[in-house]
């Protein structure tokens, strides 16, 4: 029994000597150590007492037992408290007395934790150790304790204690000073926050390159989430070099640093980084490496820039003089000395004015320093001399420096000598009046004689014709641009032989040339204008290639149709483009009406583009009615424009215009979308719609493409309930092309109407080789059938012509009883018009079907 207590008093000897060795060496594990203590203590505690009971007869020994307990508790670096679940204090040790100035008490179980610490702290350890109350497991907190010496924090240990003599619950609680602890984190963490906000990016390694610690910002600059691997993740450049430092380099225990370029994936620099490599010694040795990296890149793109500005400087063909605010020369470079003929020290102090060549008068300069007082700047000619005496021209800018500065430091002067260019301005005066490659007169020559023309007191009348080549642009696409050229000299010898001598022929751009005609009276205008194009229309053979064309002519007279030069070739262009708009080789006259459609379709293009994104756009629905159920089968919709400044405008208007500018697909899918909208509205409703029709463009048909595009955008849903309408002339070109077309749209489950049937093309042959559903009866037929017999047998036969084709036949332009009874005598189908219905909105569509039977 003797030699089981011993080992345990030296267990609890041991036990206590590891944390006072540990509070000595303030060892990063103290804490745990206490919790062994505890744990120790606990377990010892209770078989001290099981020994207790068992050893009754040995009292002498227990007591001996407590007593060296007790001495251990009291003795405890640490102070410690045993309390009850009322935080009484029951025990206290030496430690514990002198922390809170505890033997003042003379009763010590009357000292409650309220004495010691404040209601907070008391109630947290409170409810601390009531949560012990039926557990074995210890539990830590941390506290905060105002004492004399100043502010501590502390960590604190409960334990509950087994007392088989009490009924009595009691806790153990240790107390631990951890304010060093936490001070040295509060300081690493303000060392991390200052390496993350540092500029430089640092990084901290051990010998094998494995990575301690680095910056955020590190993280950062290169996209990167974790530390880990980090070296793998950076530029091979940059990790490179790195992986070489952790070799030999950080053995010999030097440093290291350079600017490292680091290149994109397509080889092109984007990085100059700093790098600098150190080593970290410990007792002589490198047991790691330190490294600092930030972005040089600015740094060394100014180097470069000013490099290149000092090569610009040195090296440039402009002469560049710099003088102080005193306008005393300070710096010219090598161009300065080559164009004057000074060199650089026989000017430096010197004023500019030892360039002077007296070409200049004093209101010159005047107005020379004026401008730069004003403005900053001056930009002019000027006649200098160089050293030679010689005079010369030159192209001079002066700007101070700093730029409209009341006081400029500098004034820094840019010239190139223009000599030789002015030498030249008269060969470069005629190139710039006549075209080099027809020797006509160009605009700038034109606009001189027109003005002149128009000057003259005695001009009567002249007329201009302009006129171009038809798809010249054409030819020059398939022949290349040398026979065009060929082809405009050509031209021009032709023209030259069927206008007089003072005819002044000008090419004014491209294949655009102008015919001035000086007194020529009107009958004659029409004759040259038919001898000019007849002219044109003969073949061209331009190396061994027939080229066929003609030429188109707009007219514009003086003084009917303007007084300017610039209004003349306005209205002679309207005119020119109205006859190319009426099939081309012809000409017409201008006429102010031109000009209003014209105007009117620029408008149009010009708000059409926005059309749609404005909302100006909007779709109609016209009611199909059937004649067998006299219910609503089917519904067209009929693209509508609303502009602000232009008002309603109708499709046969601004259609045109799409197709020509290149918006109609834009417009065609507006309506596709719509037509989805629609049939979606009646599904939902369950409203009974059989059929949604829509117009194609002949350009949206002959793109197939786009139009399987649009229909690919569709619920599948929707095939069976849309029918696409296509006119009659669509369907005469390109046959092959619209069979398949058809064919494929068709085979979707779409239907495909003919609209417009019987205008003109139509023609049982080419009914016969296209498969469609639907065929719609001109409104110039249905609208004679009750007054004209010819107008009944031809749509009689019409009606009888859709049913031997098995297609469905349909009305247009419905608008009376009579009409509607006599047609579904017919055998006609369906029906559309104002009789049935006006095109109406959706809300109004929706109102009209919900009469009806309803949908599936």
């Amino acid at each position: 029994m003797r030699s089981r207590i011993d080992d345990l008093k030296a267990q609890l000897n041991r036990e206590v000597a590891r944390v006072d060795e540990a509070l000595a060496n303030s060892h990063t594990g103290a804490e745990e150590k206490i919790q062994q203590l505890m744990e120790s203590l606990h377990v010892y505690q209770t078989e001290l007492e099981m020994q207790n009971v068992a050893l009754s007869e040995s009292n002498n020994d227990n007591q001996v037992l407590r007593q060296y307990y007790s001495s251990l508790f009291a003795l405890s670096p640490l102070p410690s408290f045993v309390v009850d679940t009322r935080l009484n204090i029951l025990e206290s040790n030496q430690a514990a007395k002198e922390l809170f100035k505890l033997s003042k008490y003379k009763l010590l179980n009357q000292v409650a934790f309220t004495s010691i610490f404040d209601t907070q702290t008391s109630q947290t350890i409170f409810q601390r150790v009531n949560s012990t109350k039926k557990e074995m497991v210890g539990e830590s907190l941390e506290v905060n304790i105002e004492l004399i010496d100043g502010h501590r924090t502390y960590r604190g240990y409960i334990k509950k204690l087994l007392n088989p003599v009490s009924a009595q619950d009691t806790c153990l609680l240790i107390l631990h000073d951890i304010t060093s602890d936490k001070q040295l984190l509060k300081q690493q963490s303000l060392f991390t926050k200052l390496l993350d906000n540092a500029k430089e990016m640092l990084m901290v390694t051990n010998v094998d390159g494995e990575v301690i610690s680095c910056s955020e910002h590190l993280l950062d600059f290169f996209a990167l989430t974790t530390s880990e691997n980090l070296i793998e993740h950076l530029p091979k450049a940059l990790a490179n070099p790195i992986v070489s430092y952790l070799g030999q380099e950080l053995l010999s225990k030097r440093s290291w640093k350079n600017t490292i370029e680091v290149v994109d994936s397509n080889g092109v620099s984007n990085r100059y980084l700093y790098l600098r490599c150190f080593p970290i010694l410990e007792d002589g040795k490198a047991t790691g490496a330190g490294f600092i990296l930030y972005d040089d890149t600015q740094r060394i793109i100014q180097e470069q820039e000013l490099s290149l500005a000092i090569r610009v400087f040195n090296e440039g063909t402009q002469a560049i003089m710099i003088t102080d605010a005193q306008q005393n020369i300070i710096q010219v470079n090598l161009a300065f000395e080559e164009i004057t003929g000074y060199v650089t020290e026989e000017v430096i102090g010197e004023k500019p004015s030892i360039l002077k060549s007296d070409r200049q008068d004093k209101a010159f300069y005047r107005m020379f320093w004026k401008s730069i007082q004003e403005y900053g700047t001056w930009e002019g000619e000027i006649w200098n001399k160089r050293k030679d005496g010689e005079v010369y021209a030159q192209w001079l800018s002066v700007t101070s420096y700093p730029k409209y500065a009341p006081k400029p430091t500098n004034y820094i002067a840019v010239f190139r000598d223009i000599t030789d260019q002015k030498q030249k301005e008269k060969e470069i005066y005629d190139l710039a009046h006549y075209d080099p490659l027809t020797h006509c007169g160009n605009r700038r020559k034109l606009k001189i004689v027109v003005d002149g023309l128009l000057n003259q007191k005695n001009t009567k009348n002249f007329s201009v014709f302009l006129f171009d080549l038809d798809l010249f642009k054409v030819t020059n696409d398939v022949h290349g641009h040398e026979v065009g050229d060929l082809l405009l000299q050509a031209l021009v010898e032709r023209i030259k032989h069927v206008i007089r001598d003072d005819d002044q022929l000008f090419r004014i751009g491209g294949d655009e040339f102008l015919l001035l005609f000086d007194g020529l009276p009107e009958w004659h205008l029409w004759d040259k204008a038919n001898e000019l194009i007849n002219a044109s229309k003969a073949p061209f053979y331009i190396k061994n290639k027939e080229i066929n064309t003609a030429i188109s002519i707009g007219i514009a007279k003086y003084p009917d149709d303007g007084h300017s030069f610039n209004l003349l070739l306005k209205h002679a262009d309207a005119a020119l483009y109205s006859a190319k708009d009426n099939g081309r080789k012809t000409f017409e006259f201008f006429d102010p009406s031109i000009l209003n459609r014209l105007t009117r379709e620029e408008l149009i293009e010009r708000h059409l583009r926005s059309a749609i994104s404005k909302g100006e756009l909007t779709v109609a629905y016209m009611p199909i009615v059937c004649y067998q159920t006299e219910c609503v089968e089917s519904v067209e919709l009929l693209l509508r424009w609303n502009n602000k400044e232009l008002g309603v405008v109708g499709p046969d208007e601004f259609i045109p215009v799409a197709e020509k500018i290149g918006i109609i697909h834009e417009l065609t899918e507006h309506v596709f979308s719509k037509a989805a909208e629609l049939i979606q509205v009646t599904k939902i409703h369950k409203l009974s719609l059989n059929n949604v029709s829509l117009n194609l463009s002949s350009l949206d048909f002959k793109d197939p493409s786009f139009l399987m595009g649009c229909i690919g955008k569709l619920s599948k849903v929707v095939y069976k309930h849309l029918t696409l309408e296509i006119t009659e002339s669509i369907l005469l070109k390109d046959t092959d092309e619209n069979i398949a077309t058809i064919q494929e749209i068709r085979e979707k489950g779409i239907k495909v109407s003919i609209d417009d049937f019987g205008t003109g093309y139509s023609s049982l042959g080419y009914l016969s080789n296209f498969s469609v559903d639907e065929i719609k009866i001109d409104k110039s037929f249905v609208d004679g059938i009750l007054t004209h017999k010819k107008n009944q047998r031809l749509c009689k036969a019409i009606i009888g012509l859709i049913k031997a084709l098995d297609c469905h036949s349909v009305a247009e332009g419905v608008e009376s009883k009579e009409q509607a009874d006599w047609l579904k005598s017919q055998g006609c189908n369906l029906g559309q018009g104002y009789f049935h219905s006006k095109p109406i909105d959706l809300d109004e569509l929706q109102e009209l079907l919900k009469g009806q039977p309803k949908g599936p």
